[in-house]
């Protein structure tokens, strides 16, 4: 008897033996447990394009090395013909002699909403241009753009970002008003009735920086003559000939 019930408990045992572990699944009609990851086939264009792609990660250093040497070997001929007289030598730049002045010139940079995201492009396009010609220029001016914010100042922070290393120029958020005596102020619109015959370093002179495609009539005159500022047109017709309204970019009448 003692017997028996040792192997029926050994039974017992290793029935829970087995049952510790876990079970693989049976397969289901016949079909294997085993799972095969079937990968999707190229098509023979794309595979054309992957192996074209590979060859040109693969040689991407031996192309830089031998453009370097390309231009290496360029730059020698290019000195040995200098010095045989084969080809004129290179131009130098002579730096332009810059006098000092006190001319004040506005942009007035508050029409912001006025103008469609193009015209505004084209208004920071102009503001760079007129920086340029005025730090090529032998008498420069110190430029201020005022009311300068909104998708101008979006533009310059993501386009033109170099404008923080300007010079003679001042970005303020204030309108020219905050900035200036009034009584110094002219604005420059070619819907004044006076002309603007010389120039006075003592004087502040307003050019609105604004592209409308002439939308907005008398928009800069009107706004000054509301703020009793002093207006003057740009004796252009003495010097140009336009067959429309005088009116020229933000650079040009700088």
């Amino acid at each position: 008897m003692q017997e028996e019930t040792n192997d029926s408990e050994g039974i017992n045992n290793s029935d829970d033996i087995c049952n510790s572990f876990p079970h693989k699944p049976e397969p289901v009609n016949g079909e294997s447990s085993v799972t095969v990851q079937q990968t999707p086939s190229l098509s023979k264009n794309a595979l054309k394009k992957l192996l074209k792609r590979q060859h040109w990660e693969e040689t991407r250093d031996a192309r830089k090395a031998a453009q370097k040497e390309k231009d290496k070997k360029r730059k020698l001929e290019k000195r040995r013909a200098i010095e045989l007289g084969l080809r004129p030598p290179p131009i130098k730049k002579t730096k332009v002699q810059q006098i000092a002045s006190e001319m004040k010139v506005v942009i007035d940079l508050s029409f912001d909403t006025m103008m469609t995201d193009v015209e505004i492009k084209s208004v920071t396009s102009q503001l760079a241009r007129c920086y340029s010609a005025n730090r090529s220029t032998t008498r420069p001016v110190n430029l201020f753009f005022t009311s300068y914010g909104g998708r101008v100042q979006e533009r310059f922070n993501t386009k033109l970002q170099d404008h923080a290393n300007w010079k003679q120029v001042v970005f303020d958020d204030r309108p020219y008003l905050e900035c200036f005596n009034k009584e110094d102020l002219i604005y420059l619109t070619a819907d004044a009735t006076e002309t603007l015959n010389a120039l006075d370093e003592g004087k502040v002179y307003i050019i609105g920086g604004i592209v409308d495609k002439n939308r907005h009539k008398n928009i800069c005159f009107d706004k000054a003559k509301k703020e009793g500022i002093a207006t003057a047109q740009l004796p252009i017709g003495s010097y140009i000939q336009l067959s429309t309204r005088k009116i020229l970019t933000i650079n040009h009448g700088k």
